[in-house]
């Protein structure tokens, strides 16, 4: 046969732990709040929003056949907002920003860089937004606005 346990019993089992259940998650909140208080850093995050404009490139009517094909050559291909958004995280930039900064090479490298560096891209729109995060938040922001520049 088997033992049916109903629910007052169970509510009663609950209601006699009821400190116990009080304390354990006193006892978990207080650790949790003295943990992130006094032994982790802050980390902070600077974002940036640019606006991608892309320029029209308008020529002249071709008179000739050679000036028609030499027109089609000569013009830039298209670029996409995902193009512009990894452009942003090229190891040339990164490289750039860490020269221009003058940051301590063994601390910032090009790879390093790119990990605190998120890009993307505003849904329906021509935004593209940059965060970068550190625990520094002064030279997080000199990162993001180098970046943006560049």
């Amino acid at each position: 046969m088997e033992e049916e346990i109903s629910l007052r019993e169970i509510i009663d089992v609950v209601w006699n732990g009821r400190w116990v259940i009080l304390l354990v998650t006193a006892a978990a909140m207080l650790v949790s709040g003295l943990v992130s208080q006094f032994l982790m850093a802050p980390t902070y995050e600077a974002r940036a929003t640019m606006m991608v404009n892309v320029a029209d490139m308008k020529q002249e009517p071709a008179g000739s056949a050679l000036d028609e094909l030499l027109a089609s050559l000569s013009q830039y291909p298209q670029m996409t907002m995902t193009t512009y958004a990894e452009q942003m995280r090229n190891p040339y930039i990164m490289k750039k920003v860490i020269e221009d900064l003058k940051l301590n090479p063994e601390v910032y490298t090009v790879t390093g860089l790119r990990k605190i560096i998120r890009v993307e891209e505003v849904k329906n729109t021509n935004l593209i937004r940059l965060y970068v995060t550190g625990r520094d938040p002064e030279q997080i922001t000199q990162i993001a606005n180098a970046v943006a520049n560049e």
